[in-house]
């Protein structure tokens, strides 16, 4: 399914191009205070995670550090992508050709505004993190650059490329519900 367009953080309206339908589906109320816990206990074990490494630091280990923290951001961005939308509040919608041609238009805005600022602020957080942990190897960077890593991991859960495609397709009445 590909995200055609947010409202605000109510729904986001999805195609699926299997069954050439359209469906929108509620989000999650999200609750900041667990994030922002979250992120303060993150930033305050990250000293200890940092004296464990320090004895064992190196090349090698850096980069087996970096694969890993990969690996593991790009599942915690699979999970919280998933757990983003109430799966059960599908439902199936239709829509005139001149509605879904203004609901894909709105829904390019959001592409270019998502790829452009968030990934472009993420990238920076990631290249940055990344970075500074090989030069100085401290896992406070590693940390910093994982959690940049996965706001991308989740633009690329939303298959970028093939929803540019659908969108225009949308906007150039190529595709007919």
């Amino acid at each position: 399914m590909i995200p055609i367009y947010r409202e605000k953080e109510i729904y986001t309206m999805f195609y699926d191009s299997k069954q050439n339908k359209l469906y929108r589906y509620a989000h999650r109320e999200k609750s900041s205070f667990l994030y922002i816990l979250l992120f303060i206990i993150i930033i305050n074990s990250s000293g200890l995670l940092n004296q464990i490494y320090q004895p064992y630091k190196g090349f090698l280990l850096n980069i087996i550090l970096l694969i890993i923290s990969n690996f593991v951001c790009y599942f915690v961005a699979k999970y919280l992508y998933s757990r983003y939308y109430i799966q059960t509040t599908g439902k199936g919608i239709f829509l005139d050709q001149e509605s879904m041609k203004e609901y894909a238009r709105k829904g390019e805005e959001q592409y270019y505004l998502e790829l452009n600022l968030g990934g472009g602020i993420c990238l920076f957080v990631v290249v940055i993190g990344f970075t500074l942990f090989c030069i100085f190897n401290q896992i406070q960077f590693l940390i910093i650059g994982s959690l940049g890593s996965i706001p991308l991991f989740m633009i690329f859960l939303n298959k970028p490329f093939r929803r540019l495609q659908v969108l225009r397709a949308f906007q150039n009445k190529e595709i007919e519900l």
